[in-house]
């Protein structure tokens, strides 16, 4: 029986499949003659006079052996007709470039029936049914539309059809509206009718990253948003949580300046604001807002629970499938091609296993640390599994496990690899000396951390690291006006033996161009104040940065970031990085190839920082505190994937992904028991 339901959901996979991606890209005119050929050099002309004629299907099956290195493109901006056809053939250096049409229009149809029937299929059906407002589902598509509007410069450049103004014969944004309302009467009738395991359903996001194509949203932010509202209605929120976040946003919309400043999204497409204009302050303040308290809702309403057997399996699966399909997706371009759009992705997959330009195989993810943390959640929730029941370790397992740890090792994370093993061995550690994290071994590792910290501050070299980020700071801050860059550098190095840092500021009119955050580290460095075995809190994150190798991102945060009070205090704002990326004119000292690359924060405490300030951080670190000392935490697996994250979000900026983003709320949810918290 159980096999046969089984055999029943693939097969229902395999079919969603093929109506929604094989089918759309592989229609084309069959009486018009116009046949497939090999692509080569003598063919690029016969591609480029062919547009619109010709289905990607078509290309592939006449191309499949194909020995010339082929790169597929995603074009967005050709019309309806062209969509799953061929728009053009380059040749660049050595790489065939076949450009294919995805109109975002129909590409939005196609994925959110695909990623709504994988839903269906992996749901169950629901025993008591369950009745939801229709008042979500005519919000929804109002707030998700205005997105449209307000963030213009990014669908405008990916949309033929794309059209701003505000009049009913707008089919543009009335489709948009529909789409949406058609989303949310889904999501109300499956989630009415049909019930899934939220927990054992997150690390299938690592697969489905559910960004649609050529929109700057994930199909995610679209369902949790709906549980939101539905929550606001059930008046299952917390009354101080939300009268906190009502007063940051008052002060981000008060502190809010408009500017041309446009962000493309790059790799954290689909969940990052690319406008600065007050509309997408307001859609992403509110987003945020319902996001969060839609899981909340969620776990709340559903009580949802998860066997470890069940949370093994999930991560596993879903850890083995993100390796297979990468995998394929570098083997083959056509692969690669389909992966980006079937799942979402937010870029492209790497084309080979290789290091490329100096980043590891990221595979499916756009980023080689969120997927290497996620890797190692695999392995450490598989470990956890076998030394917490003492069952038998089977053959699939063994399989699934060597692929994470294939995966693991490709991603080429250092940090997660160091925390895996740092908890597996504090995982047999407290099986065997049957130790126990509570307050109270919690206080006494933290105690132990400061001294440890304090002995080594002893006895390494203290006055060479102590300065090395406030130097790389200054390296990179637009100071000095000289012509030659060289003399630039070599001006700024003079006052470094002397660690003269605020003769630098003074000079040359250096104190305006360099960022306020520059002004208070060079400030806070060189107090007078002494005080025995307490290292200057500058020096300490300095040497920090040093040890886990981001002396030179965090040098360029510094230099880009130029808050004003209110900003420093409260953050941007949820998402809100235009400012921090286009606000601050820096100095990048990089090859030029890599003057347009996207320098991100590599921490997403800074990330924190930017959106929600030092207050919020503070809050944030001292409501944890507060669930630590004042509630028993979860005594099963979660409690240590949060200080797996933890550790790794230190040097990671995954929190800006949404599937790391949605784990880590879950599993600050189970840590702290907060879904029974009211």
């Amino acid at each position: 029986m159980i096999k046969k339901y089984f055999e029943k959901k693939v097969v229902l996979v395999f079919f969603s499949f093929f109506m929604f991606i094989v089918v759309p890209f592989s229609i084309s005119d069959i009486n018009d003659e116009i046949m497939p050929k090999e692509i080569n050099e003598n063919t690029v002309g016969f591609y480029q006079s062919t547009t619109c004629k010709i289905s990607f299907f078509e290309v592939v099956s006449k191309n499949m052996f194909n020995q010339n290195n082929l790169y597929i493109n995603s074009n967005t901006y050709p019309g309806l007709n062209c969509f799953g056809k061929v728009t053009g053939l380059d040749k660049v250096n050595d790489t065939y470039i076949l450009s294919i049409g995805t109109n975002p229009n129909l590409s939005f149809l196609l994925q959110m029936f695909l990623w709504l029937s994988a839903v269906f299929i992996i749901s169950n059906k629901r025993e008591v049914k369950y009745k939801l407002s229709y008042f979500p589902a005519l919000i929804i598509p109002i707030l998700f539309t205005s997105q449209h509007y307000f963030e213009n410069r990014f669908y405008k450049s990916s949309n033929i059809y794309f059209n701003q103004n505000l009049e009913i014969q707008n089919y543009y944004l009335l489709t948009k509206f529909v789409g949406f309302l058609f989303i949310s009467l889904l999501i109300k009738d499956l989630y009415e009718r049909r019930t899934v395991n939220i927990l054992n359903l997150i690390p299938f996001l690592f697969i489905f990253n559910g960004t649609f194509h050529g929109h700057n949203m994930n199909i995610y932010m679209v369902i949790f948003s709906y549980f939101g509202l539905q929550a606001l209605i059930s008046k299952k929120t917390n009354l101080v949580t939300n009268s906190i976040y009502f007063l940051f946003s008052v002060v981000w919309l008060f502190n809010f300046q408009e500017s041309s400043n446009y962000f493309d999204g790059d790799k954290l497409v689909g969940f990052i604001n690319t406008s600065e204009n007050l509309g997408s302050q307001v859609f992403w303040t509110i987003t945020f807002y319902l996001v969060i308290n839609g899981m909340i809702y969620l776990f709340k309403t559903e009580k949802i629970e998860s066997s470890l057997e069940d949370l093994k399996n999930s991560f596993l699966i879903s850890g083995g499938l993100v390796v297979f399909f990468g995998i394929l997706g570098s083997a083959s371009a056509y692969i690669n091609f389909l992966n980006f759009l079937t799942f979402g992705q937010n870029k492209r997959g790497m084309r080979d296993l290789n290091s490329v330009a100096g980043n590891a195989w990221r595979g499916f993810a756009p980023s080689a640390e969120y997927i290497g943390e996620f890797f190692g959640l695999c392995v450490f929730i598989t470990f956890f599994y076998f030394i917490k029941t003492k069952n038998r370790f089977l053959i699939k397992d063994f399989v699934l496990l060597s692929v994470c740890l294939f995966g693991l090792y490709k991603s080429n994370n250092f940090a997660s690899l160091t925390t895996l093993l740092l908890l597996s061995f504090t995982l047999l550690f407290r099986k065997s000396f049957k130790f126990e994290i509570n307050k109270k071994s919690v206080t006494i590792i933290l105690l132990s951390f400061l001294i440890l910290v304090t002995l080594i501050f002893q006895n390494i070299e203290y006055e060479r690291y102590s300065s090395a980020l406030i130097e790389e700071s200054i390296l990179h801050s637009n100071l000095f006006q000289y012509d030659d860059p060289f003399k630039n550098d070599f001006t700024k190095k003079s006052y470094f033996l002397e660690k003269d840092y605020k003769t630098i500021l003074l000079l040359n009119d250096n104190h305006e161009r360099a960022s306020t955050s520059l002004k208070v580290m060079v400030e806070a460095y060189s107090q007078d104040i002494n005080i025995s075995f307490i290292p200057n809190p500058i020096s300490l994150i300095s040497t920090i940065s040093l040890f886990i190798n981001r002396t030179e991102m965090w040098g360029i945060f510094i230099a880009k970031y130029n808050p004003n009070l209110l900003s420093s205090l409260f953050g941007y704002g949820p998402f809100q990085m235009i400012d921090y990326l286009k606000g601050h004119k820096v100095e990048l000292d990089v090859p030029d190839y890599k003057n347009s690359s996207l320098f991100l924060p590599h921490s997403s405490f800074l990330d924190g920082l930017l959106f929600f300030g030092i207050v919020g951080m503070l809050m944030l670190l001292f409501t944890c505190l507060y669930f630590v000392f004042r509630m028993k935490l979860n005594n099963g697996v979660y409690k240590f994937i949060l200080f797996f994250y933890i550790i790794n979000l230190l040097k990671s900026d995954s929190i800006l992904y949404f599937p790391c983003f949605a784990l880590f709320i879950v599993v600050i949810l189970k840590t702290f028991k907060l879904e029974q918290y009211e």
